[in-house]
């Protein structure tokens, strides 16, 4: 085994429930919100699913607070003054976050056309 993977792996024996324990502590359970909460440590979530750790940046508190609201939902389509949801919920939006992370709208092509793809960038 090549050093650098002997490194990760003591590193994760550790990292990994730490990371677990501190997600809990500072977050509790956000199932009540429509948060789905991945148990997975900050290693699994990097190297195995290719992505970053939670950065919250105030989203949650947000959530909580009842500022923001989460649709736990594939989008059907995007309407003109919002978004219809594929469970057949509406709901009417002042702007759209699209946070799909590194792979830039990757997922999201199915339901964009290509006039959509080219204004916001991407096409």
């Amino acid at each position: 085994i090549p050093f650098g993977w002997i490194v990760v792996l003591v590193w994760s024996a550790f990292l990994e429930p730490a990371s677990k324990i501190s997600a809990l502590l500072k977050w509790g359970s956000l199932a009540k919100y429509g948060i789905k909460q991945d148990m997975k440590g900050i290693v699994s979530k990097f190297l195995i699913d290719q992505r970053p750790p939670l950065m919250d940046v105030g989203m949650v508190d947000a959530v909580r607070d009842g500022k923001l609201e989460v649709v736990n939902s594939e989008i059907a389509h995007v309407t003109a003054d919002g978004v219809k949801f594929k469970n057949g919920v509406s709901k009417s939006f002042d702007g759209i976050v699209f946070a799909t992370g590194y792979e830039q709208f990757q997922a999201h092509k199915h339901w964009m056309d290509d006039k959509c793809l080219k204004k916001v960038g991407v096409g």
